[in-house]
């Protein structure tokens, strides 16, 4: 039987029995059967005395040992309070201990399909200290271990068709801005057609309009390159003609080509691409396996004239 139901609603004992009954029932629930059955055993006989006694001392000596025994059963609820603190928070480091054992050994696993063998010894000392709760240390070991380790391969980056189109314009804008740069440095911007080389003369008319094209394609690889922007970017890219500077054709193409590297690095940084262009040859990996057809045919052409 309760406490409270030995005591009458109306007495000033009644809620402190409450409050011991609820102390003792935690207090069994969490394992310490034997210090509440000791209380509710003490405090029942308590009860008793001052029911049934008639000497007043008697009587008050029990009433305030009851006051003493209240005392101690808020301090066992305490007690179970703290306990059960306990409890939650070993639960935690035990569901930690194991999910941090259970990460390193998919890590392990992983590096072992690699081809990889770590020491057992090890991998013991990471248990040894995941099973005295030393995480924070295990997890140091464990991370240095797999960071000495060789990585895998970097999976092989695959071009999408933006990046394969982007990068053939690039190249070959630059390879077209070289090729005018080489005739500029043997023919000039003009006199080369004047005093009869019809190649030279070729490559300076045709050489800027295929600059063009191409440079439009990298500013703007989406659209469709229209003439109207072709003639804008060839009017003001690279001066030729009878009146153009030598100096300044040659100083414009070298702009031109470091603006070309600029707008790859650029791409390839938002994109995260992974390609390479040959500056020099103005050729991708793929294209540098391939003759430059489209010059080689006008030189051809004026040659068999």
């Amino acid at each position: 039987m309760p406490i409270s139901e030995l005591l009458r609603k109306d007495s000033p004992a009644y809620v402190d029995g409450l409050k011991m009954d609820k102390a003792i029932q935690l207090a069994k629930e969490a394992g310490m059967e034997n210090e509440a059955m000791a209380l509710e055993m003490s405090a029942k006989q308590l009860i008793n005395v001052v029911q049934n006694t008639n000497d007043k001392k008697v009587r008050a000596e029990a009433e305030r040992n009851f006051k003493s025994l209240f005392g101690k059963s808020i301090e066992m609820q305490n007690q179970v309070a703290s306990f059960r603190n306990r409890q939650q928070e070993d639960q935690k480091k035990a569901a930690l201990i194991q999910a941090t054992a259970n990460e390193f050994g998919a890590k392990f696993k992983q590096a072992q399909d690699r081809g990889i063998n770590i020491d057992p010894k090890v991998t013991q000392s990471i248990s040894n200290l995941l099973g005295t709760g030393q995480v924070d240390e295990a997890r140091k070991v464990a991370d240095n271990i797999l960071a000495a380790q060789p990585q895998a391969d970097k999976e092989e980056y695959k071009k999408s068709a933006a990046d394969l189109t982007f990068e053939q314009n690039a190249a070959s804008a630059i390879r077209y801005a070289n090729q005018l740069s080489d005739v500029i440095e043997k023919d000039g911007t003009w006199e080369s057609a004047r005093l009869g080389n019809p190649e030279s003369a070729a490559k300076l008319g045709q050489l800027p309009y295929q600059l063009a094209i191409s440079y439009a394609k990298v500013v703007d690889p989406a659209s469709v390159v229209r003439e109207s922007e072709v003639e804008m970017v060839q009017k003001y890219m690279v001066p030729t003609g009878f009146f153009a500077s030598e100096d300044k054709a040659k100083a414009a193409v070298k702009n031109f080509q470091e603006d070309i590297k600029e707008k790859v690095n650029v791409y390839k940084q938002s994109t995260g691409a992974d390609f390479s262009i040959d500056f020099d040859a103005g050729k991708t990996k793929e294209e540098d396996k391939k003759p430059d057809k489209q010059i080689d045919q006008i030189n051809s052409y004026y040659r068999s004239r």
